[in-house]
């Protein structure tokens, strides 16, 4: 898709003639050269009639991931997820629910389907169930096996979608609430992971270099979700990768608990031990904030050597981040900035407001749902979902391109 932009393009020569042929270039010089927005290409008369095609390949070097290793695919899926900007449109993403409620694993994406007949164009998913503190108290996670499922043209159970549904699959979000070693034995396991549950820190943990430490144990936990990564890897998923967030705010969960220079010291043990010691370079690093305390959001950045993306999580009364939201996030980086995470689905026609700044690249509906406030059946009704997902700017899962091979 052409953007109000001019581009660089290739040109390549097809000949309409059944005739299995090689054409041999002679004496021809080909250049770099733009075309404005509006074109036309014609076929050249002639006996073979050989068609000129512009074939468009985008002006990416803006849009290049932190890591110099990674993937192509992974390039053109952050270069695609970039090109929203010029488009002038938003990506529609919906978090799985992993909660414990009395939900199918699948409700929220079948909810959108049912209300909207179309599929959101991200599925987002959790690591959490595979921290080693979980499994070792019997949880098992199955996330991993239903983003590769995501990823293809089949749904969650393996069941071949309708081509209109998706012909080049979804694109996949992870995050990871992380489950620390250990917590207070009084409150249940799988709610260690707030502040307030557990005895582990960061600072203390990464200083303790002792066998069985603290540092051995950050390693065992993050090895293991390596694991994971690996499988999708090896499957040929690249990953919007969102770990350790919300941290700004230091009072939700433990990775934060110690403040902004021992929260970046973990953000990169993480991102070193994943990217270095386990040679994983299909992830988009996703750095996310918490919309409360505002003004804070680059006090725990990472920086731009370990992140790809700008984010935040919003669950407040406002309907969805403001223009003043989106200049505070943008001024931490020059960074494309997206909505990790929301309650409510922000409505296209008022993030593009003519004259705005906005340009969220995407938003991802979180996925707890229980008929109440900001969740779907909530005040997202049937009426308001399907508005969002029809509207002329929403991107859904029907019509993501085969940007896997770069065309978009």
């Amino acid at each position: 898709m052409l953007s109000r932009q001019a581009h660089r393009f290739c040109l390549a020569l097809f000949t309409t003639s059944d005739r299995r042929e090689t054409y041999r270039a002679r004496n021809l010089r080909f250049r770099t050269f733009t075309l404005p927005t509006c074109y036309t290409v014609n076929a050249m008369p002639g006996r073979r009639r050989w068609l000129y095609c512009a074939h468009y390949v985008a002006t990416r070097n803006k849009y290049q991931l932190h890591d110099p290793l990674a993937t192509v695919q992974t390039q053109y899926l952050y270069q695609y997820i970039c090109s929203m900007r010029e488009q002038e449109r938003i990506l529609a993403g919906q978090q799985v629910s992993h909660t414990t409620e009395p939900l199918t694993d699948e409700y929220n994406t079948q909810w959108i389907h049912t209300n909207t007949g179309k599929l959101p164009a991200i599925g987002g998913f959790d690591l959490m169930r595979y921290s080693p503190s979980r499994e070792e108290n019997g949880d098992v996670g199955r996330d991993t096996d239903r983003a590769i499922a995501w990823a293809s043209t089949n749904t969650f159970d393996g069941t071949a979608l309708a081509p209109a549904q998706g012909t080049h699959g979804g694109i996949v979000a992870f995050c990871w609430h992380w489950n620390p070693p250990y917590g207070d034995p009084n409150v249940d396991w799988w709610k260690w992971m707030y502040d307030d549950n557990t005895t582990f820190r960061p600072a203390s943990a990464m200083a303790d270099t002792s066998p069985g430490g603290g540092l051995e144990l950050l390693h065992r936990d993050i090895d293991r979700i390596a694991v994971e990564l690996k499988r999708l890897d090896q499957a040929g998923l690249s990953i919007i990768w969102r770990p350790l967030h919300e941290a700004n705010n230091p009072t939700i969960f433990w990775w934060g608990a110690d403040g902004p220079a021992a929260y970046k010291q973990l953000w990169q043990l993480l991102h070193d031990r994943l990217t270095n010691h386990h040679n994983l370079h299909n992830l988009i690093w996703t750095y996310s904030a918490n919309y409360w305390p505002s003004g804070s959001y680059s006090d725990t950045y990472p920086g731009d050597d370990y992140t790809d993306i700008i984010a935040i999580d919003s669950y407040e009364t406002d309907v969805y981040p403001t223009n003043s939201t989106y200049a505070e996030l943008s001024a931490v980086s020059t960074k494309p900035v997206v909505i990790s995470e929301i309650g409510h689905m922000p409505d296209p026609a008022t993030l593009y407001q003519p004259g705005s700044d906005y340009d969220w690249r995407y938003f991802v509906t979180w996925g707890e749902s229980n008929g109440s406030s900001n969740y779907l059946g909530g005040t997202v009704t049937p009426s308001y979902a399907n508005t969002v997902y029809n509207h002329a700017r929403t991107v859904t899962r029907e019509q993501l391109p085969d940007w896997r091979n770069g065309i978009f």
